[in-house]
């Protein structure tokens, strides 16, 4: 256990927390500069954290999510946010081997 710091994290705490932030943008960085590249390295996972940091709108009102038990948190995350803006969102979920189909408020 290490003193507590002014944030009441420890300095291990502390530590760990600068070494996973200089992590993210050393990875944000090759991600950014790759787009100019011939070696792009954009995933589907990058692109949807990029729209949740962004908060990136659609062209649109609606959105249909499809195995909507299969999102991860980010992509709750920027559909939370969606509808906030009043965006409606449908979702189609399978659940005890029924389909169906839900407008979430």
């Amino acid at each position: 256990q290490g003193r507590k710091g002014i944030s009441g994290l420890t300095s291990c705490e502390d530590a760990v927390k600068e070494f996973y932030c200089k992590c993210a943008l050393k990875m944000w960085n090759v991600l950014y500069t790759s787009l100019s590249s011939d070696k792009c390295m954009w995933t589907y996972d990058s692109i949807v954290k990029v729209a949740q940091i962004q908060s990136l709108r659609i062209p649109g009102s609606a959105i249909l999510v499809d195995e909507m038990q299969d999102l991860d948190p980010c992509q709750i995350s920027w559909l939370t946010e969606r509808q906030r803006r009043h965006t409606l969102v449908y979702v189609v979920c399978v659940a005890t081997g029924q389909v169906g189909i839900v407008e979430c408020h």
